[in-house]
C-alpha cells in the first residue's frame, strides 16, 4: 500500500492560534514540535507563494492576521500527527483548518476535511452543528457546547 503523507492548511484565519504536532499517537513527549515560534512562523509558508505571506504576524508564539491575506500550508508534510490548538475567532469570525489535504487540485477544500473556526453565536453556520465549530465541516457535527 503505497503511503501518503499530507499537508496541513490553515485558511483564512482571524484568530491566535497556538501550535504543536505529535509525530503519532503514543509518540514520546519529545517528539512534539511546535508550529509557532516565539516571533516566527518558519514551518508555514503560502499556499500559492513559497514565503511566510503579507498579513500573518507572530507576536509571542501567536498566529494571528486581522486582514484578507493568502492562506498558509505547512512547509512540511505528515503522516500520523496529532494537532493541538487553541484558537479564537472574532465576531462572527468564520475560518477552518485543513488537514489531510493535498496540492494537486486549485482549492484546497476539493482536498482534505476541514475543522470548522467560528463564532457560533454570530456566523449563520453556527446554527447547524454540521458547520459550527469543531465539526468536521459538513461532514461530522460538533456537540452543544463543545
Amino acid at each position: 500500500m503505497k503511503r501518503r503523507d499530507w499537508t496541513m492548511v490553515l485558511v483564512g484565519l482571524a484568530c491566535g492560534i497556538g501550535w504543536s504536532v505529535a509525530a503519532a499517537a503514543g509518540a514520546a513527549e519529545s517528539s512534539w514540535h511546535s508550529l509557532i515560534e516565539e516571533h516566527g512562523a518558519p514551518a508555514w509558508r503560502g499556499w500559492k507563494s513559497e514565503g511566510f505571506p503579507a498579513g500573518w504576524q507572530v507576536e509571542r508564539g501567536v498566529l494571528s492576521k486581522e486582514t484578507n491575506a493568502e492562506d498558509l500550508v505547512t512547509t512540511q508534510e505528515y503522516g500520523n500527527f496529532e494537532l493541538e490548538l487553541e484558537w479564537k475567532i472574532g465576531k462572527g469570525g468564520n475560518s477552518g483548518i485543513f488537514y489531510r489535504a493535498t496540492r494537486e487540485y486549485d482549492h484546497v477544500y476539493w482536498s482534505g476535511p476541514e475543522y470548522q473556526l467560528l463564532d457560533d453565536e454570530f456566523a449563520p453556520d453556527g446554527r447547524n452543528r454540521l458547520t459550527a465549530a469543531a465539526s468536521d465541516f459538513a461532514l461530522y457535527g460538533s456537540p452543544r457546547g463543545w
